[in-house]
């Protein structure tokens, strides 16, 4: 079984300071030891367990058990259980809190389990995709216990958080005591707690030692989209929250109908990294509200809703919170002067289809073209080596990265304006975008750089911390100024010692990754019987690692592919926190893992390469996502050629 579900790929820092979770501790001991008139410990962790209990008996009767019947096995057709979720009462009527986890494969029935085992048939009424919430309505016989949700003042780190849930429909509901331990997580969609939750607690309430309901259990995920399903985040000590404040404001939306979205602009980040100082736009997606009020690429952000941003981080958190409908206030610098539009957001953007006209650029003295591809859009409007691109669509070019951004985001099938500079002289070209998902290029245009002459050779290397045999495949020699792909090959389960591992490389990859300039590094499995999802991350180590050794890799041509069960691991690498891969190859065949697949991020997009034979039936949710899906070869010549293709403009 795999599941793919689409959401906006997001980054967030989990920064807090210890020493206010610390003083925020000593504070509630200090209540309880008054509480106790005295320091004895038994006396304390009494009155700790009394608050406790008394707080969750407050929504004991209000926490309710969520079965889902006959849900669909998405890939097998078969039908299957899954496991049984909670639901908070918010309404005498029969109005249901419950969380994603309720819709989020097709079964034929919902059924609320009241504390007294009785079951009653639920109908969903609307739901809050932002926040992973859906609301269910039952038809009780009589009214129902239910809670109230109110904003809850001084919600601080370190304080108390009891998660409540359901693991059995009657008798007292299950509990898990933690702290609340980040606020304004997922763009400030949520609280984070480190409770101990799982799926029995998804739909239940998150309490305060008062009692006070601070917020609802979602399966959210945290948002760099790391491998794992929205379940399997329970066991890494992380639980989300979406608060009580934000579900009461829209709550009376959605009794009547209607369903929330998170509200989205259409910018793209100017930097991948969100974090970095600065808010320039560099690109803006076709059809999106940015566009709509004349947001261009070169605008810095400066205020969103009165408040400053200074980073794309900021502008992520400002707008996370919002719905779509929603207007929002933004003010601009451009060419020195202030503008303040006021975009009105929505819940979907046409989707990002990847767009290329098909060249290969540096910043040299500008951007300046270093390779066309043959057949290309670039080849058929006149772009020739040398060129420098000084502007498209009259905004100005600065780097290459600005650029590749906005010839993503560019409308399919559209012509648009680029001037260079040849020979001193200004020409404008028309060229036409085209979509990169479809076939590979049958050949490559010659690369920029002088020939590498030297020898190429295998090289053991060592990752600290971890028994896995890792070697690289590279030339000896590199004249200076001759860039390089990368590929990370993850070898197949038994494969893993150094001579099989040299042997691959030389036996199957040298030819061609002598001909396409792709260094080729390969790691084995610390279990000779299988791969699993935590070693997805030694791939980007061993990318570090090969990168520190050769710099003149193409941060843009670096991919993951692997041989039998390794290929799995070449997408759970690809969507892997803090890795530097901008693609996976896979063959046709592969099994994919039950990972989060979020939308594509224009700011720093992923490709995947179908090594061989028709798409498979997954490929269509992944372009759904907007990931260029591209049909290639299986064989190693046809994986280092589409290396190159991701540095593709």
């Amino acid at each position: 079984m795999f599941r793919f579900s689409c959401n906006v790929r997001r980054h967030s820092s989990r920064r807090s300071s210890g020493a206010i979770v610390c003083l925020l501790a000593f504070a509630q001991v200090a209540l309880f030891g008054r509480a106790c008139r005295g320091n004895d410990a038994a006396d304390f962790y009494s009155a700790e367990a009394a608050a406790i209990a008394a707080a969750v008996e407050r929504v004991a009767e209000s926490v309710v058990q969520i079965e889902l019947v006959g849900v669909a096995e998405v890939e097998a057709g078969e039908v299957a259980a899954d496991a049984p979720s909670a639901g908070t009462i918010i309404d005498s009527e029969g109005l249901i809190l419950a969380s994603s986890m309720v819709t989020a494969r097709p079964a034929a029935s919902i059924l609320v389990v009241l504390s007294d085992g009785s079951r009653l048939p639920a109908e969903v009424v609307a739901k809050d995709e932002g926040r992973e919430l859906v609301l269910l309505r039952v038809e009780p016989s009589e009214p129902l216990s239910a809670v109230t949700l109110a904003p809850v003042e001084d919600v601080r780190v370190g304080q108390y958080a009891i998660a409540v849930g359901r693991v059995r429909a009657e008798g007292p509901p299950a509990r898990s005591v933690g702290i609340v331990s980040a606020l304004g997580r997922l763009h400030g969609r949520a609280l984070q707690t480190d409770a101990r939750v799982s799926p029995p607690f998804y739909g239940g309430p998150l309490l305060n030692i008062r009692g006070e309901i601070l917020g609802i259990v979602v399966p959210a995920m945290p948002e760099m989209g790391e491998g794992g399903d929205k379940a399997g985040w329970y066991d890494a000590g992380i639980g989300f929250v979406a608060p009580a404040d934000q579900i009461a404001e829209r709550l009376e939306k959605m009794k009547q109908g209607a369903s929330i979205r998170p509200g989205q602009l259409g910018i793209v980040a100017g930097s991948g990294d969100p974090f970095a100082p600065g808010t320039r736009v560099a690109a803006v997606r076709a059809g999106s509200p940015a566009a709509e009020v004349d947001i261009r690429p070169g605008d810095e952000i400066i205020e969103i809703a009165g408040l400053p941003v200074r980073r794309h981080a900021e502008i992520r958190q400002r707008l996370g919170p919002l719905d779509a409908e929603t207007p929002v206030s933004i003010v601009l610098r451009r060419d020195g002067e202030r503008l303040r539009v006021t975009p009105t957001l929505v819940g979907e953007i046409p989707r990002f289809d990847p767009q290329t006209i098909g060249l290969l650029a540096a910043d040299r003295e500008g951007v300046r073209v270093t390779a066309v591809f043959p057949g290309s859009p670039a080849e058929k409007s006149g772009f020739e080596v040398g060129d420098q691109i000084v502007s498209i669509a009259e905004i100005e070019v600065e780097s290459v990265e600005q650029l590749r951004k906005r010839v993503l985001t560019l409308r399919r099938d559209q012509p648009i304006t680029v001037t260079v500079s040849r020979d001193g002289a200004a020409q404008a070209i028309e060229v036409t975008p085209q979509r990169i998902t479809g076939s590979l290029p049958d050949q490559l245009p010659p690369l920029p750089g002088a020939p590498i002459e030297g020898e190429w050779k295998v090289t053991e290397l060592t990752l600290p911390d971890v028994p896995n045999k890792v070697a690289m495949l590279a030339p000896a020699d590199v004249p200076e100024e001759t860039p390089l792909g990368l590929l990370i090959v993850f070898a197949e389960p038994g494969v893993d010692n150094a001579m099989q591992l040299s042997d691959q490389l030389t036996d199957k990859w040298m030819a061609a990754a002598r001909e396409h300039r792709v260094v080729v590094g390969i790691i084995g499995s610390a279990d000779p019987a299988r791969w699993t999802p935590e070693e997805g991350e030694l791939g980007g180590r061993l990318a570090a690692s090969i990168r520190q050794r050769h710099p003149g890799i193409l941060t843009e041509a670096i991919a993951a592919t692997g041989e039998g069960a390794g290929a799995a691991m070449a997408i759970i690498a690809a969507w892997t926190e803090a890795t530097p891969f901008v693609g996976a190859a896979v063959p046709t065949d592969v099994r994919p893992p039950a990972i989060r697949i979020t939308e594509n991020d224009p700011s720093a997009p992923i490709q995947v390469l179908i090594r061989g034979g028709e798409l498979p039936g997954w490929s269509e949710v992944l372009e759904r996502a907007g990931y260029a899906m591209v049909r290639g070869g299986e064989d190693a010549e046809a994986v280092t050629r589409w290396v190159w293709t991701l540095a593709r403009i």
